[in-house]
């Protein structure tokens, strides 16, 4: 989806060298004013359900860092969010 923003950044725990080096934690942003896509319906009931996933300005934020590559942790996100939206649905 062209409105959410995915930056990578150092992950935390074991990892050995690799955790030091690169940058394989994945974040996704969906901005407040870029959810139009997503039914208000189905918004309400994130705030309601999820809180944990919106920022105190309403952006919605899922964060992976359980696999070792950037692209799985990607992969990772964007499988949280559908779960998310499903759940909320």
């Amino acid at each position: 989806v062209e409105s959410c923003q995915v930056t990578f950044a150092r992950s935390s725990g074991p990892g050995g060298q690799n955790v030091n080096k690169l940058n394989t934690k994945a974040t996704l942003r969906v901005p407040r004013h870029q959810q139009g896509w997503i039914p208000s319906i189905i918004l309400q009931r994130l705030h309601e359900a999820h809180s944990q996933y919106l920022t105190k300005e309403g952006d919605l934020l899922i964060s992976s860092q359980r696999n070792r590559t950037q692209e799985q942790n990607r992969q990772d996100v964007f499988q949280k969010l559908a779960s998310v939206l499903v759940d909320a649905a």
